[in-house]
């Protein structure tokens, strides 16, 4: 790639999510541009966030940034002052909390529902760094729990339920690894260690390496997860596994609701309902959206 090195700076709030939402994106850039990327951890105060940025302007070491990316509400402010500074070109991902117009690129989960205009990219689901690497393992299954949310009543002997009728199916010979998530009750925590099944295996998420899921995602040819988690539905899907939904019962009709139902009715996830799993799918939006930006803005490689 015999391009200059584009200078990328990801603003970071420090909450997981949103910092691998931006990382993810910079990878997916990385396929397409020469980039060379930096994270700027935000200050305690958005004023001490300027007055970092300007000694970095004014007493710095160049390159200065060509793109900026930021991901949460504490980055939004931020990215504006990094384009009046460094006249970079900066890229919002997820629903802003300023105008759209002082973006130059918005980019968005469809379940969001952003008004579209010019500046604004929906894509399947939150970007994630998973991806589909290699062969599955045809007999390997992972169920994953998320915990309480605004959008999905949780019930510990319903799920213990689905979880028996999914692990004890005759004809599947998959064995099952299910982990937690932080939201996961302790209450269904200490009943899955009662289960003694021998294709099933309990993994709390406090007893594993931080790139455990990711490596048994790549691996598993079969995911269970919870509705009331999004990423974990949409991490799934871009490991080119064969998802499904536990069924609960919704608290209100929500943006997570009717995307997870729209996932069903599109044939992209089951139900315990369907006897069949679906077609894999080959969603890698992070790459999708790297290229859409390099062919967007070819003056960034002159």
């Amino acid at each position: 790639m015999n391009q200059k090195a584009i200078c990328t700076w990801t603003i970071s709030d420090g909450k997981a999510g949103h910092v691998n939402q931006s990382k993810a994106l910079v990878r997916g850039l990385s396929k397409h541009l020469n980039i060379s990327s930096k994270e700027f951890i935000l200050e305690e105060s958005f004023f001490r966030s300027w007055i970092e940025i300007l000694k970095i302007k004014y007493f710095g070491h160049r390159p200065f940034p060509e793109i900026v990316i930021g991901t949460g509400r504490r980055t939004h402010l931020v990215l504006v002052f990094c384009k009046l500074v460094f006249s970079a070109k900066i890229i919002c991902i997820m629903r802003p909390s300023i105008p759209k117009i002082w973006l130059d690129l918005l980019i968005v989960p469809k379940h969001d529902h952003v008004k579209r205009a010019k500046n604004v990219i929906e894509t399947e689901g939150p970007l994630t760094l998973i991806e589909q690497a290699g062969p599955k393992h045809k007999d390997a299954g992972l169920i994953l729990l998320g915990g309480d949310s605004s959008h999905y009543v949780w019930d510990n002997e319903s799920l213990l339920s689905q979880i028996e009728e999914v692990t004890k199916r005759a004809d599947d010979n998959i064995r099952w690894t299910l982990t937690t998530s932080r939201r996961t009750p302790e209450k269904i925590k200490n009943l899955l260690t009662e289960i003694e099944q021998p294709n099933f295996h309990y993994e709390d998420v406090g007893s594993v390496e931080a790139n455990w899921l990711a490596n048994e995602l790549e691996s598993s040819q079969y995911v269970w997860v919870t509705p009331d988690s999004i990423s974990m539905t949409y991490e799934s899907l871009s490991a080119g596994c064969r998802v499904g939904i536990f069924n609960l019962s919704k608290k209100r009709e929500s943006r997570v609701t009717k995307n997870q139902q729209r996932l069903v009715e599109e044939g992209k996830i089951r139900t315990l309902q369907n006897k069949t799993w679906q077609p894999v799918q080959c969603l890698n939006e992070r790459d999708r959206i790297g290229k859409l930006i390099a062919t967007r803005w070819p003056s960034l490689t002159g």
